[in-house]
């Protein structure tokens, strides 16, 4: 049974990959972005998240730290 923690558990580590795969693109890190990609799918279907939509509130999160820092 997934347990909400579980869940939240999933979320966080799609952010991670989220993260690592904008570093990528921006150039600061060598990462595979296919594997980083294959990675955040494979939690979404694991725990029953919404590929897209997870990807959505990565976006909105890392949109909102932005603003926060005021970078």
């Amino acid at each position: 049974m997934i347990t909400t923690n579980d869940i939240n558990n999933a979320k966080q580590k799609c952010y991670q990959i989220y993260e690592t795969y904008q570093a990528t693109l921006a150039g600061q890190l060598g990462h595979d972005l296919a594997e980083l990609q294959d990675s955040f799918e494979e939690i979404c279907a694991e725990f029953g998240l919404n590929i897209e939509d997870t990807w959505e509130e990565c976006e909105n999160q890392h949109e909102g730290l932005i603003a926060w820092n005021g970078s």
